[in-house]
Parts: structure tokens; sequence; C-alpha cells
């Protein structure tokens, strides 16, 4: 708990709308080219690239959630980890 405490992060704060946002991009792109992946693509710098970084940001992305805060049913921000 209190290791953790200083690294809760608030749901509407600037860096997790931007995490949000972000991650809304790269679902789009998920959701372009993983039906593409049942075709043989030719394989790109850019394809190589963007592989390792979904990969990342989605791994990177369970930890966030674990220390993100949450709106309560009555509007109050729980951080407590």
């Amino acid at each position: 708990g209190v290791l953790v405490e200083p690294l809760m992060i608030h749901p509407s704060s600037i860096f997790r709308m931007i995490w949000a946002a972000f991650g809304l991009v790269l679902f789009c792109y998920d959701a372009f080219f993983i039906p593409l992946s049942v075709f043989d693509l030719p394989r790109s710098a850019f394809l190589a690239t963007m592989d390792w970084l979904v990969r990342v940001y989605w791994s990177l992305d369970i930890i966030a959630s674990f220390i993100s805060g949450y709106v309560g049913v009555h509007g109050t921000v729980e951080l407590r980890p």
C-alpha cells in the first residue's frame, strides 16, 4: 500500500486521457490489421515497429490499470491501492 500509493494515477488526469486515446488508436490499428494477418502481407519496417509497439502498449496497459484510480458509485474518486 505505502509503496504503491504515490504511483496511483487519477482516472481523469491528462496522462490517463492521453494513454486512453493512444489505446483507441492502437485498438483501431488492431481491428484493421489483425483480420489482414490471414493474408501473407509483405513485411515492412512499419509493420514490425507497430507489432512491437502494440505488444508493449497492451502489456503496460495491464500495469497501468492496476495503478489507476476509479470513480465510485457516488462520484468519489478512489485512489487507494
